[in-house]
């Protein structure tokens, strides 16, 4: 997809600046997913945008889910979380797909959620400079947020 129709397609998803989360406009997100070293694919419908790419684990290939991004001033249904989520399984051609994040402005997160002994431990470091009392709660906080995808 050339640049400027990739920019048009992602502008509709910039992430609101109420919304406690890192903030993401199209030209950032766009540049976040243009790695040479790993492939992804966008999948949209009209509300509702997933960014994905394929990865092995301990030799099980799936699905990576790195981020839904909700039009602004608009909800999603459950059903349609799942259709993106079918659509990046069967781009990549896996049976089985990982999502490690949270997502407010998803009705329910994809798939089931793994036992606290089976999640591994993930540090977050925080720094916000503009307050006294930072709130470590996150409206929206997924692996395209993180150096992990």
């Amino acid at each position: 997809m050339p640049r400027n129709e990739a920019i048009d397609l992602l502008s509709g998803f910039v992430t609101p600046a109420a919304e406690n989360g890192l903030h993401w406009d199209a030209e950032t997100l766009l540049a976040r997913v243009n790695d040479p070293t790993r492939d992804y694919a966008v999948h949209a419908t009209a509300d509702l945008l997933l960014i994905s790419s394929s990865r092995k684990t301990r030799g099980i290939n799936h699905a990576l889910l790195c981020g839904f991004f909700v039009r602004p001033d608009t909800a999603v249904t459950a059903s349609t979380v799942r259709k993106l989520t079918g659509a990046a399984c069967r781009f990549w051609k896996h049976r089985i797909f990982a999502y490690a994040g949270v997502n407010n402005r998803l009705p329910r997160l994809p798939g089931i959620a793994l036992p606290a002994r089976l999640r591994p431990p993930i540090q977050v470091q925080l720094r916000d400079f503009n307050t006294d009392q930072p709130d470590p709660r996150f409206d929206r906080f997924q692996l395209v947020d993180t150096d992990f995808v």
